[in-house]
């Protein structure tokens, strides 16, 4: 099962549609949302959870999987600082640090924030750097450069930019935003930010990283602890489903409110594609704000529902009016269907490969 970033909802989409083509369901699950479905995926009983992204968020997601003791990798920010020796080739060192940096905006995981270099090597880096920018981008600001991927992330980092600045910093701009006082409206932006710092005789003590390992071996133990009673406090879900009727619904204002495009826990949908995200509307009474078991963002198992047996998620609920009933979201132009006595399940207890 994978949940990818919210932020980048086009880039999720698309692997979603793949992953439908190629793959069973059972092989390959690809769930999509925001904050409230990924704070429900981290709480699933999983053999496994690895998450990659910021500290704020590792920290919601491993407190989530405690709740049930889930293993998990944390792979967050990192600096990946780069070392230039004093016999190094400056010219291909500079194309490779630029080529990593400029990846993507810089907006992965390998790419570097701070470059080591000796002092009198400091400009002749800066010009090589400068040469391969424009080697890489002959044409400075052109639709070859990627984007910040958001408002929030541009302005974090001018604020960077403008912070370092102040603070005494000389800032080479390598295209053509020299204005670091920009209104910070265009993300058509791709920074490359180079610390120099001189290395005379330097080294790394063994002490430090002994210092850190030691302070999360504590962290792990009392995470641990903390968890031994929380463990047995927990109930098991439901294994033998809910009885159902399953029907159907499209997003328009006379099944839905004034805003068809936007489901009850406040996903943002786009109408004409709805069948593809497998989206619920369930009755008041299964969801947990009225006494039921299921809540926003669970996966659901339809059982005993022909055609429209599979993986879905909880995103919307219905007239007060209707009991016991699962409202599946399709796309305009699909026949309605009514399957009754079908059977719904909260993933991951129910096996998938079985009936």
């Amino acid at each position: 099962m994978v949940k990818p970033s919210e932020i980048t909802p086009a880039t999720a989409d698309i692997i979603k549609e793949g992953a439908e083509r190629y793959f069973d369901i059972s092989e390959l699950a690809v769930i999509t949302g925001g904050p409230s479905v990924g704070e429900r995926f981290s709480g699933l009983k999983l053999d496994h959870l690895l998450f990659i992204g910021s500290n704020r968020v590792a920290k919601k997601v491993a407190s989530q999987a405690a709740k049930n003791l889930v293993p998990t990798t944390l792979e967050l920010g990192g600096k990946s600082p780069t070392i230039i020796g004093t016999n190094a080739n400056m010219a291909l060192a500079a194309e490779r640090i630029l080529f990593s940096k400029t990846l993507n905006a810089g907006q992965i995981c390998l790419s570097p924030d701070y470059i080591f270099v000796k002092k009198d090597e400091e400009k002749n880096l800066i010009s090589e750097l400068q040469k391969a920018y424009s080697k890489f981008f002959p044409e400075p600001n052109s639709h070859n450069q990627t984007s910040m991927v958001n408002k929030h992330h541009l302005r974090r980092i001018n604020s960077y930019l403008l912070d370092a600045t102040k603070k005494g910093a000389t800032v080479q701009s390598l295209g053509q935003d020299d204005d670091l006082d920009r209104n910070m409206i265009s993300t058509k932006s791709a920074y490359v930010a180079v610390i120099t710092i001189t290395l005379i005789n330097g080294f790394f003590s063994t002490n430090m990283f002994k210092k850190y390992d030691n302070m999360y071996k504590k962290q792990i133990t009392e995470l641990r602890v903390s968890n031994k009673g929380l463990i047995k406090r927990l109930s098991e879900y439901e294994r033998h489903g809910v009885i159902v009727d399953v029907t159907m619904y499209q997003p328009d204002k006379i099944q839905c409110d004034d805003t068809p495009d936007i489901t009850a826990d406040g996903t943002r949908i786009r109408v004409h594609k709805a069948s593809e995200y497998k989206f619920v509307a369930l009755s008041r009474n299964l969801l947990k704000r009225w006494g039921g078991a299921f809540d926003y963002g669970d996966f659901i198992l339809i059982r005993d529902a022909g055609h429209k047996d599979g993986v879905y998620q909880v995103r919307d609920t219905m007239n007060p009016k209707w009991v016991n009933v699962v409202d599946i979201l399709e796309s305009k132009g699909v026949e309605p269907y009514k399957f009754t006595n079908a059977h719904i399940f909260k993933l991951p207890w129910v096996d998938t490969q079985k009936g």
